[in-house]
């Protein structure tokens, strides 16, 4: 009797967890790293973590995501002796994946929604601070009004703001009540202009690429859907060029960047450093393309190849990523870490909600970090992202146990 009323207690408190946990996400990397210790202290003085843990088991992501990390534990076996130690630090940082073993069995049903909730409300809350350092009525530690990013940095701020305002617009397109409907106008149009006047390119993109999948998949008739799409984004990319100094800006040098790499091959600069780090990467997939040559090393195989082969590259040489997710990971443990990786999403993907708003969260949170991959190492390298991913992940996850009965 005492050990239920423990767990129940504990329980408890952890969903209180769970809604800080999500609410500081957006806003504080030392909140991340305080509300993530204290589920997992809470945690293991729980009761029943084995059944904790089994539950977890029965999803086919979590076991993906599991073997995934099992095999980079693995692939510190064949890291250069020199960089062991960073190799190891690297991979201790998956222990912020350890709350997904810790949500999806504790949390209840009804605050699923209410943690979702609490995630929007920090994202408002950032976004306030973002428009106050835009029309210079406050200073931060972090942003400027050129690019108004109050906690991280512009590419990360994208991806949560082209996060939000499409999970914002899905509810807008299922919405029947004219109340809703005008408050979802409201916050889309709020947030995608936030989206707007900062600097992350990669959220433009991820923002029109998801926009019209979202539209394909929410009506039946795939013309009409994709002239919707293109008129809204045509609406909204012309209001933006011709008010948004940042986008404008933003817009003429990716073109200035494009050209430069393609006619000079100078590839010193944001979007000519990613094309530059699939060359060496090609060069590095070379020498281990099963394995990998191993975390860290693989910095070292950048630095090596652009110093013997590519010194119109040197400018990027100091790097300590590959600015592309995709790159780190089969740079460091190979084609078959790759896959693996992937398999965490396939089977996200696989996973059919009976709800439609899972489902819709589902196919943007994977459009969103499948598309931002490309330009940065979101998933790991990423303290922000990560703890985004990692609460979404954890909740679409318990969600489905609901639906199929596991969980009550």
């Amino acid at each position: 009797m005492l050990e239920l009323e423990s767990k129940t207690n504990i329980s408890n408190v952890l969903n209180y967890l769970f809604i800080a946990y999500a609410f500081v996400i957006p806003l504080s990397r030392a909140g991340i790293v305080v509300f993530s210790m204290l589920m997992i202290l809470l945690w293991l003085a729980s009761p029943n973590k084995k059944a904790d843990i089994q539950l977890a088991w029965q999803n086919h992501a979590i076991k993906a995501l599991l073997i995934y990390f099992g095999y980079n534990v693995l692939s510190l076996f064949w890291v250069e002796i020199h960089n062991l130690g960073h190799a190891v630090e690297a991979v201790g940082k998956f222990w912020y994946f350890w709350p997904v073993l810790i949500i999806i069995p504790h949390i209840k049903k009804g605050n699923i929604l209410k943690v979702i909730s609490a995630f929007v409300l920090g994202v408002f809350v950032s976004e306030i601070l973002s428009y106050g350092i835009f029309f210079e009525l406050i200073t931060m530690k972090h942003g400027t009004p050129s690019d108004p990013t109050p906690f991280m940095t512009h590419l990360d701020y994208a991806l949560f703001l082209s996060f939000t305002a499409l999970m914002v617009l899905s509810r807008l397109l299922y919405e029947e009540s004219l109340k809703y409907r005008l408050f979802y106008i409201f916050f889309f149009l709020s947030v995608t202009t936030n989206l707007f006047i900062t600097g992350g390119r990669v959220g433009y993109i991820i923002f029109i690429i998801t926009l019209i999948i979202l539209f394909l998949y929410r009506f039946e008739n795939k013309l009409k859907a994709l002239l919707q799409a293109l008129m809204l984004l045509s609406t909204i990319l012309i209001i933006a060029y011709n008010l948004s100094t940042t986008f404008h800006n933003r817009v003429h040098h990716t073109i200035n960047s494009v050209t430069n790499i393609y006619q000079h091959q100078n590839y010193c600069n944001s979007w000519g450093t990613r094309v530059g780090a699939f060359i060496v990467a090609a060069e590095v997939v070379k020498q281990a393309p099963l394995f990998g040559v191993g975390i860290e090393d693989h910095i070292d195989e950048l630095q090596e190849i652009i110093a013997t082969q590519y010194p119109n590259m040197q400018c990027f040489s100091w790097y300590m990523h590959y600015h592309n997710q995709y790159l780190e990971i089969i740079t460091k443990t190979g084609v078959l870490g790759l896959l693996l990786f992937l398999a965490i999403f396939y089977t996200l993907y696989q996973m059919k909600f009976q709800s439609k708003e899972f489902e819709i969260i589902k196919i943007i949170l994977l459009c969103v970090y499948l598309i931002g991959f490309v330009a940065d190492p979101f998933f790991i390298l990423k303290q922000f992202t990560m703890a985004m991913f990692i609460l979404f992940f954890a909740l679409l996850n318990a969600q489905y146990l609901f639906e199929q009965g596991k969980r009550v």
